[in-house]
């Protein structure tokens, strides 16, 4: 029978092929435990097999897949490792936050989010996986999925943590794509990063009368994610705002101590 995935890429309108029939290669490396051999991959597959070894070659190069040499048989590669891990790492961070999320909404009365870097380095971007909006009429909302980084709190504190040179990659990408320029202008953009990096917060006013705060959530080997809370700028000034920063930063200590992070 052939693979349903295929029928769907097959059958559904604007998909790729390529792109499909690598994935549906993944999925059956992913269920075999020794290992496949071309022909048998290109059987399930019901393609020819140059067909079958153009997207392999492809898969080896990016080391999604790996062949060994004595059988010649095909497994997945240390690449595709990285992107499960990667999707363990999210789902263990949204599941230690859920709770905290609605708290921190609860005791400042604003809106929540906590937000992950999807890619690597430069080349990711932020990712809200969960939010909790404010009860209050006039708040802040935050919709989930992909935003601008450098745009948000949340992103703030995440591209803090790369590398200057990473930085570097994503400010060029921004730049390049025609997005609006951070809060104060890329002159000091790296000035801010670092200071969102020793405070270990990021606030941000935006022009459009939102103020933002987010502080980073981490595990034993690094920053995982960032929780953050935002409402109306005109609620949020002078104390009410020193009290905002004070409870995102509690929950985001709570939040990596539940992940295993011990303070040093």
């Amino acid at each position: 029978m052939q693979n349903t995935s295929t029928q769907n890429c097959e059958t559904g309108a604007r998909r790729v092929q390529s792109v499909c029939r690598a994935l549906d290669i993944l999925e059956l490396l992913a269920r075999s435990e020794t290992g496949l051999p071309l022909a048998e991959i290109a059987r399930s597959m019901r393609l020819k097999r140059p067909t079958v070894h153009n997207i392999l070659k492809t898969l080896l190069a990016r080391g999604y897949a790996e062949q060994e040499h004595k059988t010649s048989r095909y497994r997945l590669g240390p690449e595709a490792v990285v992107l499960a891990r990667g999707y363990s790492r999210a789902a263990e961070v949204l599941n230690a936050a859920r709770h905290e999320l609605a708290s921190l909404a609860e005791r400042t009365g604003e809106s929540t989010a906590l937000g992950i870097w999807e890619g690597m380095g430069g080349s990711g971007n932020l990712v809200f996986l969960a939010s909790h909006d404010s009860p209050r009429e006039l708040a802040a909302r935050s919709s989930l999925g992909p935003w601008t980084a450098h745009l948000t709190a949340s992103g703030l504190v995440l591209l803090a943590q790369l590398e200057d040179r990473e930085i570097d990659v994503y400010v060029r990408r921004m730049k390049a794509s025609g997005a609006p320029p951070p809060v104060g202008g890329w002159t000091d953009f790296m000035d801010a990063l670092k200071d969102v990096r020793e405070k270990e917060l990021a606030l941000l006013v935006k022009p459009e009368g939102v103020t933002a705060a987010a502080a980073p959530i981490r595990l034993a080997d690094g920053t995982a994610a960032a929780i953050g809370a935002s409402g109306p700028s005109v609620r949020l000034h002078g104390g009410a705002l020193a009290e905002l920063e004070r409870q995102v930063r509690s929950s985001a200590t709570a939040i990596s101590e539940k992940l295993g992070w011990k303070p040093v």
